[in-house]
């Protein structure tokens, strides 16, 4: 991935994370802040993956994960609306 496209996915991850509620981004911090082995081996507890702060965690995002975090969050942000609305 270019670098430039991978520094805006992790802004814009951060960004739209930080504007959920606070239940959204604790799940947000268990599915990306365990850190799996390849075995599925987690190998950060779940309190630690929960204290995480939302940009040191987007920085730990493998870069091929990062589209599908960023549809994750837009599918989110689309749920939220749709309750709201």
């Amino acid at each position: 991935m270019n670098q430039t496209i991978e520094d805006f996915a992790r802004s814009e991850i951060t960004k739209q994370c930080e504007s959920l509620p606070t239940a959204n981004q604790r799940i947000f911090r268990l599915i990306y802040g365990r850190k799996t082995t390849v075995r599925g081996i987690a190998t950060r507890s779940v309190e630690d993956a929960e204290r995480l702060s939302i940009p040191d965690l987007v920085t730990e995002i493998p870069a091929e994960k990062l589209d599908w975090a960023l549809q994750q969050l837009e599918n989110t942000h689309r749920k939220l609306n749709k309750q709201i609305a």
